[in-house]
């Protein structure tokens, strides 16, 4: 059986979805790489760390959450950093 990737539709990490008709603050916290993960979590990882990036420089977003997203890309560079 050959597997295929599904398309992607809502990219927003599920951490920053709305409780109802409410926003939430939380906190990103990225998790360490496990022996399930290890051979592609550096890959992955770096990718995540051009969507924050890219989420950074998005225009089109609101100010706040531009705001967030330059948190997370801190936390997630620094969390790399001491992983490699």
């Amino acid at each position: 059986m050959t597997l295929t990737l599904a398309p992607v539709y809502d990219m927003l990490p599920m951490v920053f979805a709305p409780a109802g008709a409410n926003l939430v603050e939380r906190q990103f916290t990225p998790r360490p790489p496990t022996a399930l993960n290890l051979d592609l979590w550096h890959e992955v990882a770096n990718l995540a760390l051009k969507y924050w990036v890219r989420l950074c420089e998005e225009e089109r977003l609101c100010v706040s959450f531009r705001r967030i997203s330059k948190e997370c890309r801190e936390t997630l560079d620094r969390f790399i950093g001491e992983r490699s």
